[in-house]
């Protein structure tokens, strides 16, 4: 304006420096510094293509701005600053995107458009676009021009070249209410149109050109937030500009950071709105995959082709992987969990093997914890416990035998001592039980008896434990030990290492166990043989054949549940999860094969010979008892283990317990794969048998009912604690809560034992304190009974009918189970009285022949009166006394003999003789 010298130099130096600015602007392209520094003033900034930039920031409404905008929800303003690699005319317009359809983006848009005219003016204009056409200024059309065009400097409307790069700033409401400006929510999805042409043709022709291909549109959120598929570039959230995610990423809109694609989920290409998920069944390592090459199978398959061509949309091959295994994501090998066995080979691993018991199985296992606290042992695949091989790691390798349920390296020559003093503890206990059982049988319960039964109680015990440990119940780890351990009791002779000295089949095994109870026959046989002939050479008598067969029995009754279960294991099968089945007892011999026929066979017999040919003699043993015991003294002494042990009416009771040691021991095959039925089936048999006992009472003493009952009630609770625990193999409680239970049950029946034995002590000392107690008893029962009988029969039957009425139930049944008991003592009496009436009257003439013949002996010897009056006296003291016994007949006429023989000599007549 000042004119002159002066401002023409500035012009010259404002053009050189424009030529200079553009020519840099050419040079350093669209992303120079110059168009860093005029959107720096801007919160966003987004690149619409290579050569359109678009910046905004939304601002308070000025205090000159649209009066129509104070009374709309949104009252901001949009700021705007477009650039454009172009020398001719920008425009960018905004369109709701919500609603669209089908429509055309050119249709009912709101558009801004600005040029440099030719008088090197800056025109920004306000239009609207009725249709896919040129668009038209607001004002034309019945709108409003609504560009901010106040007192704000920062906020006013211009566009400018910088060499190839037009720049274009304004600020418009978001929300004017014109009918012909679009309202804008800037928190929901718009869409973005823009365009530019590089020629002039407003300014030379005065209409817009067509902008060609330089034209486009993205979807954006004005809020701030990146459009879906971009993000805030390097996840800034004050950042102005965003990215288009790359591949292995999602961007939503809005994310201040683009998300990686979950596990199971992929993205192949860049600006992903969301990941592409897995194939079924399959899963990604990691996160952030970004091919489908990355999708292994997910846990719990297994992935059979480890190297598919994933280029080609191959995948490997996932199959389920049985519960049994453990299949982590990806893997191509699995896992064994514990209890089971697979052979190291692909097509075995589904052939899954369970083992009988789980520590047979592995060698290491490895623990796995998991979020939700659980815990998880898993083994390698074809791998067993040290020295186990074959079919569910089911037997011991050459060079082991077996011991409590684990293989151990077989001894040397010199470690043998445990097994024979083993054996000849076995026959130590068979010559102690000859002599205990045929001791003298007596009605109350003598210290014998105590001390035999309540050492019967604790065998029966152990072995109804050992019942346990053959069902398909997992116990604890320390409980299984301690039923290990018992397995002497079930004739498990692998302890003794037998397996180390003859072969290993599962046959020759089973054999020595079956061949037991014939063994303790052959034993009993051999020492009656070794007994008579050891007696006839040191002039003793030797075993009896009645005492030998009654110790024989005894230990067939004691161990009759053991001999049951030996006859049962061949019919012992469990399932295994491929379908197949094995023997419990010998898991490596499958069901249905011609080695477990051999096995059944065997089982066939032992069960038809040992469990129910026994039985049935007892039986019959039993229902002849009292026919028999009052005339066949013989057939008493043959079947005494059968009836001492009990009270008189409850003779039976031995045949009972047989009974109930038949159905315990058919416990483990009934529903072999279901334990909990097992248990209830096992409790069921105890709980009935406890409550009869309790019914009956038939053990001669209390003690003895008390010492069987807790053994029955010790047994009940250790069954239930099986069905308590979920996961015995891993909780130590229940151990604990076993092994209370065992020690009070063991106390208590060993308790009785050690009062037995101290009694048996007693009377081997003859102790006075003992008789003395004994006696009193009996004398006062037998005092009250004769006051009593005479108190009885002064009575009236009503009264009689009266006192029983006023008696309590339990009363009743005492004074029946007395007047039955005195009845039949009685009748037993009168049958007594006459067998000996009959005695003595045979015996009598057989002495008075024994006499004659004595007398005939001493002819040489010259018999006197005196002889005649002995031999009188004899004989009248022999028919006076009418209890004697033909033991004391025989003493008589010992002693005639004696005083015959010793007197002086003499002569009778012929008369004395005869007498």
């Amino acid at each position: 304006e000042g004119g002159g010298e002066e401002d023409e130099l500035r012009q010259l130096e404002f053009a050189a420096f424009n030529k200079l600015r553009s020519e840099a602007i050419s040079r350093a392209g669209f992303n120079s510094e110059l168009l860093r520094q005029n959107s720096s003033e801007f919160t966003q900034t987004i690149a619409l293509s290579p050569h359109y930039r678009f910046s905004w920031s939304l601002v308070p409404a000025p205090s000159d701005g649209n009066s129509l905008t104070t009374s709309r929800p949104e009252t901001r303003y949009l700021r705007v600053l477009v650039a454009a690699r172009a020398k001719g005319w920008v425009a960018m317009g905004l369109q709701p995107q919500q609603d669209r359809g089908t429509l055309h983006p050119m249709k009912h848009a709101d558009i801004v458009m600005g040029y440099v005219d030719e008088d090197g003016n800056g025109v920004v204009e306000d239009k609207f676009a009725r249709d896919v056409e040129a668009p038209s200024l607001d004002i034309l059309v019945g709108g409003k021009d609504n560009i901010y065009r106040g007192a704000d400097a920062e906020l006013q409307p211009w566009i400018r070249h910088y060499g190839n790069v037009t720049l274009m700033h304004f600020a418009k409401p978001l929300n004017s209410g014109d009918w012909s400006d679009s309202q804008i929510d800037p928190k929901t999805m718009v869409m973005l149109l823009y365009a530019h042409h590089s020629g002039d043709s407003i300014q030379t022709t005065g209409y817009v050109a067509y902008h060609g291909p330089t034209r486009g549109k993205m979807s954006v959120l004005l809020d701030g937030s990146c459009r879906p598929g971009s993000s805030r570039r390097g996840g800034d959230e004050g950042g102005s500009t965003c990215e288009v995610c790359k591949p292995g990423f999602y961007c939503t809109g809005g994310s201040a950071a683009a998300l990686p694609c979950e596990a199971g989920t992929y993205a192949t290409e860049a600006g992903a709105v969301q990941c592409t998920a897995c194939p079924a069944s399959r899963t990604t390592m990691e996160s952030a995959s970004s091919s489908l090459c990355d999708c292994v199978c997910s846990d719990g398959y297994l992935q059979l082709d480890p190297d598919p061509d994933c280029s080609a949309g191959e995948l490997a091959l996932c199959r389920p992987c049985p519960k049994e295994l453990y299949c982590h994501k990806g893997a191509s090998v699995p896992h064994v969990k514990q209890g089971f066995h697979v052979e190291n080979s692909s097509t075995e691993w589904f052939n899954v093997w369970k083992c009988s018991e789980p520590a047979m199985c592995h060698q290491e296992l490895k623990s796995l914890n998991f979020s939700d606290g659980s815990e998880l042992l898993i083994g390698e695949v074809g791998t067993c416990a040290t020295g186990r091989v074959g079919t569910a790691c089911g037997r011991c390798d050459e060079g082991y035998y077996m011991l409590g349920g684990a293989c151990e390296v077989c001894p040397g020559d010199s470690d043998w001592w445990p097994s024979l003093l083993a054996c000849f503890f076995g026959l130590f206990i068979l010559v102690v039980t000859y002599y205990a059982a045929n001791s003298a049988v007596t009605a109350y319960t003598s210290s014998m008896l105590a001390t035999s039964v309540s050492f019967g109680a604790l065998v029966t015990g152990m072995q109804s434990l050992t019942v346990m440990s053959q069902m398909s119940v997992e116990w604890s780890s320390t409980w299984t030990d301690f039923l290990h351990g018992l397995a002497f009791i079930a004739f498990d002779l692998e302890p003794l290492r037998i397996e180390c000295a003859v072969s290993r089949t599962a046959f020759s095994r089973y054999f020595l166990r079956v061949i037991l109870p014939t063994a303790v026959v052959m034993l009993y046989c051999l020492l009656y043989l070794v007994s008579q002939s050891v007696g006839g050479m040191l002039s003793r008598p030797g075993w009896k054949k009645t005492w030998t067969f009654n110790a024989t029995c005894q230990v067939w009754q004691a161990l009759y549940i053991s001999i049951v279960l030996v006859g049962l294991l061949p019919f012992q099968c469990y399932t295994h999860p491929n379908g197949e089945s094995s023997l419990t007892k010998f898991p490596a011999v499958v069901c249905g094969t011609s080695q477990h026929a051999a096995l059944f066979v065997a089982g066939v017999l032992a069960t038809v010979v040992y469990g129910v040919g026994f039985f049935s003699m007892c039986v019959i043993a039993t229902l002849k008892a009292p026919a028999q015991s009052a005339t066949n003294d013989t057939f008493v002494r043959f079947f005494r283990f059968l009836l001492y042990r009990f009270r008189v009416d409850r003779w039976y009771w031995g045949t009972v317990l047989m009974v109930r040691s038949f159905l315990m021991a058919l416990t483990p095959i009934v529903l072999p794969d279901l334990p909990n039925e097992q248990l209830v089936m096992y409790t069921t048999v105890l709980v009935a048998f406890f409550y009869l006992q309790c019914y009956v009472m038939p053990w001669k003493s209390k003690l003895l009912n008390c010492a069987d009952m807790m053994v029955m009630a010790m047994l009940v609770l250790v069954a239930t604690a099986g069905g308590v625990y979920p996961e015995p193999t891993t909780n130590d409680s229940m151990s604990t809560f076993i092994i209370v239970i065992l020690c009070g049950a063991g106390c208590a029946v060993f308790s009785i034992f050690a009062s037995g034995v101290r009694s048996l002590i007693n009377n081997l000392f003859k102790s006075k304190k003992q008789k003395a107690k004994v006696d009193q008893v009996v004398e006062s029962v037998s005092s009250a009974l004769p006051r009593l009988a005479r108190a009885v029969s002064t009575m009236r039957v009503s009264e009689l009918n009266r006192l029983m009425s006023e008696l309590g139930e339990f009363d009743k049944r005492c004074m029946e189970d007395f007047t039955a008991l005195m009845a039949h003592e009685l009748e037993m009496v009168d049958r007594l009285h006459f067998h000996r009436a009959q005695s003595r009257e045979k015996r009598s003439k057989s002495w008075l022949t024994k006499a004659k013949s004595t007398m005939h002996l001493t002819t040489n010897k010259r018999i006197t009166l005196a002889h005649s009056k002995v031999a009188q006296q004899v004989l009248q003291r022999y028919r006076t006394q009418t209890e004697a016994s033909e033991e004391d007949a025989e003493a008589e006429h010992d002693e005639y003999v004696v005083e015959l023989n010793n007197d002086t000599p003499g002569t009778c007549s012929n008369s004395e003789v005869e007498i």
